[in-house]
């Protein structure tokens, strides 16, 4: 396991403190997801990382993070799959009729497709 810098002046969190402050940032992002850069950003320089380890610390866990919370959500039987996957064709067909919009004559088509 690789040691990372510590900063020169002495960490505020414990150990102790930094696995229950990134618990509780771990939780609220699975949930919600939003500002958990900065949180995490806060403990693990509060815990006494330099910036720059402390950002790679952060992308890692806030990946993990997110990657455990996808999971969770994909094996939860509380997910109706097919509600939510009957929307996804959308998006492709929004693309596929910006293309076209650019290819076909507008003189054939007359005022009803515009």
């Amino acid at each position: 396991m690789a040691v990372l810098p510590a900063r020169k002046n002495k960490a505020r969190l414990g150990r102790a403190g930094t696995v229950a402050a990134q618990c509780c940032i771990a939780i609220y992002g699975g949930y919600f997801g939003g500002g958990i850069g900065f949180l995490m950003l806060a403990a693990l320089t509060a815990a006494g990382l330099a910036i720059r380890p402390a950002q790679a610390t952060k992308n890692l866990l806030a990946g993990m993070m997110n990657t455990s919370a996808v999971l969770i959500f994909i094996f939860s039987p509380q997910i109706h799959w097919l509600q939510a996957v009957s929307p996804a064709p959308r998006p492709a067909g929004r693309h596929l009729r910006r293309r076209m919009i650019h290819r076909i004559n507008e003189n054939c088509c007359g005022c009803w497709w515009f």
